[in-house]
């Protein structure tokens, strides 16, 4: 070994190199031996062994002071195959079927997209299981297009190609495009005529939101009339002059301006739409929460008027009053509310006095002995009468 502090310092098969904290001559990359007169990376195991014939010539450079695959015309060095192969710079350095593309920080003639084979001859992406396996017949052509250097999908007159299901479908720009019972949607970025909303069949002819359970199923009578629009392509529920179509029940409703034209405590509201709407307390119906639920022919007490009771809103529950004989007089009726807390336990049951046991009225609501309860149930008893009298004055 030399010292050196260049490579001019070193026999032409060496190089100078640093060896920890000085510099001696070593053989050149690529050489070995004792006067580094071997060549490696040229044999039949070594880094260049694919370097020769038509592709190329590896051999030692002096200058480079390394051995060197020097490639033929119109081929470059391949940086991880370290072979001589056809390079470009662009497409038209290629044959018609190829594209230059760049991989691996290396430009290269490759079978353009949708060919392969060989010389790139066959038109994979246009046979099945191709991309473009289904572009055929009425829905359009699969074919190589040469200036575009790749296999495309050409569809037919008014139809247009589908980005994700790679098919020619019909398309549309407008809703004027479409029949009239369908709207032009778009979706996974493309456009398409779909039946308008409300609407279903193949040919768009089911008015399923009129129906039951469509979403404007109760939109008739009183509520408003359930159609379809061609002018808006929706089916709609069209509510008479002084309604408007509540954002939640779906149905027609008057509108209000402020809280006092909600009765019982119930709140004018503005809701989705910017129309405002009579909100309700609990067991309150109507357009302006006139309605006792509790009361209505739907209700719990629906059958209390028919069987001679009454039913009355308190200003917070519907009061089940029924009419019933009294031990003192019993020609004469007297009416008894359920009082809210029993009437909760009881589910409403009707609380009846005079000739029903106090007894079995008290076991219901204790579940304990009634003779531990008469006292209280003489209360009740006192307490239901006087507010009857109070009501029916």
């Amino acid at each position: 070994m030399y010292g050196c502090s260049t490579d001019k310092d070193c026999p032409e098969t060496q190089k100078c190199v640093e060896n920890y904290d000085w510099k001696t001559c070593k053989c050149a990359d690529g050489l070995s031996g004792n006067d580094c007169e071997k060549n490696d990376w040229c044999k039949e195991t070594g880094k260049f062994k694919d370097c020769k014939g038509e592709n190329g010539r590896c051999e030692y450079s002096k200058e480079k002071r390394s051995v060197v695959c020097t490639c033929a015309t119109g081929k470059k060095l391949h940086p991880k195959e370290n072979k001589c192969k056809d390079s470009c710079s662009k497409d038209e350095d290629c044959t018609e079927n190829q594209r230059c593309i760049q991989k691996d920080g290396f430009e290269t003639c490759q079978c353009a997209d949708g060919r392969s084979g060989k010389d790139c001859e066959e038109n994979y992406w246009c046979q099945d299981p191709g991309k473009f396996k289904d572009c055929k017949g009425e829905n359009g052509t699969c074919e190589y297009i040469k200036e575009k250097r790749r296999v495309v999908c050409t569809c037919a007159t008014g139809k247009k190609f589908h980005p994700i299901k790679n098919i020619c479908k019909d398309a549309c720009s407008t809703n004027t495009d479409c029949t009239e019972t369908q709207r032009c949607v778009l979706k996974d970025g493309w456009q398409t005529c779909k039946c308008a909303d409300g609407l279903s069949g193949n040919d768009c002819e089911k008015n399923d939101w009129c129906q039951d359970p469509g979403k404007f199923k109760d939109c008739k009578g009183e509520n408003g009339t359930c159609e379809y629009s061609k002018e808006k392509r929706s089916v709609l529920c069209t509510c008479a002059p002084g309604k408007k179509v509540h954002p939640k029940e779906n149905i027609c409703k008057e509108t209000c301006n402020d809280d006092t034209e909600c009765k019982y405590e119930g709140k004018c509201e503005r809701k989705i739409g910017g129309n405002k709407f009579c909100s309700c307390n609990l067991g309150l119906t109507g357009d302006k929460c006139q309605t006792v639920f509790d009361c209505s022919p739907s209700g719990k007490y629906k059958g209390c008027e028919n069987s001679g009771g009454k039913c009355k809103f308190d200003g917070s529950k519907a009061l089940k009053l029924t009419m019933v004989e009294s031990d003192e007089d019993e020609t004469s009726k007297r009416s008894t509310p359920a009082t809210p807390d029993i009437a909760e336990k009881l589910s409403v049951e009707e609380i009846v006095v005079g000739k029903s046991p106090i007894k079995e009225l008290v076991e219901k609501v204790t579940e304990t002995k009634a003779e531990d309860f008469i006292a209280t149930a003489m209360v009740i008893q006192s307490e239901v009468m006087n507010f009857i009298d109070n009501i029916t004055k």
